[in-house]
């Protein structure tokens, strides 16, 4: 009798802390990333024509008054530990403990139900202090592409225009045939 056992291993990929990762990159390097990480968010205006990204960047001085605001908010909704519990769920999703779409859940069905019924400008409006308190620059555009995800119109920051940002999926399909196959597994 020959038994057959499947072992499926899955393995979370961690990701090192903006905090930990900057102190050992070059300046340049981190502006590099920090400017790709905005041309992800970029729209063109239709009312200036110019090309602009909608991302938000921040600082160590925007990001102590966003967990301020984000303190008094849950503070006064459920108490200290709420607040707690939601700052360890930031700490997850920056490690990718938790991924984006587990983390933007948790956001609309336990901390902040009103991203998921406000308009788009008031719920971004709301999510601009969690998104000042990700330094990391990645991090920060993948929450706020998520958010795009559900939430479309947006602001230009230049002329204050409305627009729908569209998000682009493209996937790709390899049709494997026999023939492909046994020439790669021969």
């Amino acid at each position: 009798m020959i038994m057959i056992m499947t072992i499926i291993i899955i393995i979370k990929r961690r990701i090192l802390k903006y905090a930990d990762y900057s102190k050992l990159t070059s300046p340049e390097l981190l502006n590099t990333l920090e400017k790709n990480s905005s041309s992800l968010l970029a729209i063109t205006c239709g009312g200036c024509h110019v090309l602009r990204s909608i991302a938000q960047g921040t600082s160590s001085e925007q990001m102590k008054t966003a967990k301020a605001d984000i303190e008094t908010k849950l503070h006064k909704k459920k108490g200290k530990s709420f607040v707690n519990e939601f700052f360890q769920d930031l700490q997850k999703y920056e490690t990718n403990d938790l991924t984006v779409d587990e983390f933007y859940d948790k956001l609309t069905t336990r901390y902040f139900s009103n991203l998921q019924i406000g308009s788009d400008i008031e719920s971004f409006n709301m999510l601009l202090p969690i998104l000042m308190c990700l330094m990391d620059p990645e991090r920060r555009t993948t929450l706020h592409l998520r958010f795009l995800r559900e939430h479309p119109r947006v602001l230009t920051t230049c002329c204050r225009k409305e627009h729908w940002y569209t998000i682009t999926i493209i996937t790709i399909i390899t049709i494997i045939t026999i023939n492909n196959i046994t020439s790669i597994l021969l």
